[in-house]
């Protein structure tokens, strides 16, 4: 995105898969960013099933946050978001020369974010279960047919990627996935216009607890 005054929203989304009211509701306090294994804590009184989420933050957020925070009280918030998000994310879309529907007509809005992080972890070959929990789903295809863009993966990536080739990354590519299934169809000569890069899965929680790796990097152009 192009605007500095939102970077720090857009990157804290599109790293940490956090809903947009759990992200209005996130203060200093809940950032334990000094950890061995850094963390942020999406307290349960915040989140849509009234559970803690602890999330690993890429190192790259993870510095951002400290330098946007080091000032803050503890109870301040981490971003702040406009009332009219939706509007707003729309002008930064087209600020950015990204279109806000694709190709195949489905729509870029910000909890799209949301759906860009579950599928940069399938495009890293990330077990689904794992993705999952880090997405706080109850139903494993909830994640995996509404929450994982199809058109992005291996499937539909030119030679020498396919659906098996799973030992070879991810090309550079589309970086923001899309919500609405449009005409359904997978068409690799129209995927979206926005480009970015995605850098090797560092980690992820399991209920709860810190993996034994720390972050990962869905990758967002700012």
């Amino acid at each position: 995105m192009t605007s500095p005054k939102r970077r720090l929203v857009y990157l804290t989304a599109i790293y940490t898969g956090l809903r947009l009211g759990e992200l209005r509701q996130l203060v200093k306090d809940d950032l334990h960013l000094d950890e061995d294994r850094p963390y942020v804590a999406a307290r349960a009184s915040t989140t849509k099933n009234r559970k803690e989420a602890v999330i690993p933050p890429h190192p790259a957020l993870t510095a951002e946050l400290r330098i946007a925070t080091r000032e803050h009280g503890t109870a301040d918030k981490v971003v702040r978001l406009s009332p009219r998000i939706s509007r707003t994310f729309r002008a930064d879309l087209l600020r950015a020369k990204i279109e806000p529907v694709d190709a195949l007509g489905r729509k870029l809005d910000f909890h799209a974010l949301r759906k860009t992080f579950a599928t940069r972890l399938a495009q890293k070959g990330v077990a689904q279960r794992l993705t999952q929990e880090l997405m706080r789903h109850q139903d494993a295809n909830l994640t995996a047919q509404n929450y994982t863009d199809a058109t992005l993966l291996p499937t539909s990536a030119p030679a020498p990627y396919t659906h098996i080739d799973t030992q070879n990354p991810v090309p550079d590519g589309h970086l923001l996935a899309h919500n609405g299934n449009g005409n359904g169809k997978l068409n690799p000569q129209k995927t979206p216009a926005n480009k970015g890069q995605c850098h090797a899965l560092a980690g992820a929680v399991t209920k709860g607890q810190m993996a034994e790796r720390g972050g990962f990097e869905p990758p967002v152009g700012c």
